[in-house]
């Protein structure tokens, strides 16, 4: 049933926006967004049974005809204990709505979706979507772990300063919503639409709140952004790094986790 009893408090977990599940063939140019074009899904399930992760967090997953991309991915791994929030439909798929999940290996006993405020931007006949954060309560061991997943505005293409008034409500209301939820051992993963290595000055209260980061010096998209973070509240980070063969828009990151 896919359960795993961790005594030993460790938390192998991969991040990842699949970008609908869609690679580029390995010859195209990883900097044009039209290569992104064939279906991928074998090809992400594949690399994340090899990684055997306990936690994976995905984010623009696809839903259509009833089935989204979660569900799919977590029984093609064996997984017993997923979780899908869709909340706008797919700037990549017309076909399709726009989602994030949580599969795991540890039982999920609470789960929860928040739509982030939306500003309705606009850019030439392009709007702001909607966005949100989902959170679950893992069973780990005796000890209960929140995990939670996001996917931030795209701050960049939306012309939308990250310094701006603008951008500041919008991340006050995600940090409000993000520490609603996080208690304790928690872990916070997900592509945050921010070019930086820090995620500090843009989310104060997280830190003060006792929030660490991953810092990310590297890239992890091929077009050379940094959009994808890594925070954690009473827990350690032992080891990160990222999946720079893979053929998705953004490189996955595996990380290894201890709880304090």
């Amino acid at each position: 049933n896919g359960i795993v009893y961790n005594m030993s408090g460790v938390i192998k977990s991969v991040q990842w926006n699949i970008g609908g599940g869609m690679i580029r063939h390995p010859e195209a140019d990883p900097l044009s967004s039209g290569s992104y074009c064939e279906d991928g899904l074998d090809n992400i399930i594949a690399t994340l049974e090899q990684r055997d992760p306990h936690l994976i967090t995905l984010q623009e997953t696809h839903e259509k005809n009833g089935d989204n991309q979660t569900r799919m991915i977590a029984e093609a791994l064996g997984y017993g204990h997923w979780v899908n929030d869709t909340y706008a439909p797919s700037h990549l798929d017309d076909s399709s709505m726009l989602g994030q999940g949580v599969i795991s290996r540890f039982p999920i006993h609470g789960h929860s979706f928040q739509l982030f405020i939306n500003p309705n931007f606009q850019i030439g006949e392009e709007y702001s979507h909607d966005k949100g954060l989902t959170s679950v309560t893992l069973g780990v061991g005796k000890r209960a772990v929140v995990a939670q997943t996001l996917h931030a505005l795209p701050f960049r293409r939306l012309g939308v300063d990250i310094a701006s008034d603008e951008a500041r409500a919008i991340f006050d209301d995600m940090q409000a919503k993000i520490l609603e939820r996080a208690k304790g051992h928690s872990v916070l993963q997900g592509d945050f639409n921010i070019d930086m290595s820090s995620l500090r000055e843009s989310f104060p209260e997280l830190f003060e709140a006792g929030f660490s980061e991953l810092k990310q010096h590297l890239a992890t998209t091929p077009r050379g952004r940094r959009y994808d973070h890594l925070l954690f509240s009473e827990i350690g980070l032992l080891a990160s790094g990222m999946l720079k063969d893979q053929l998705t828009d953004h490189y996955p990151i595996a990380s290894m986790l201890v709880m304090k």
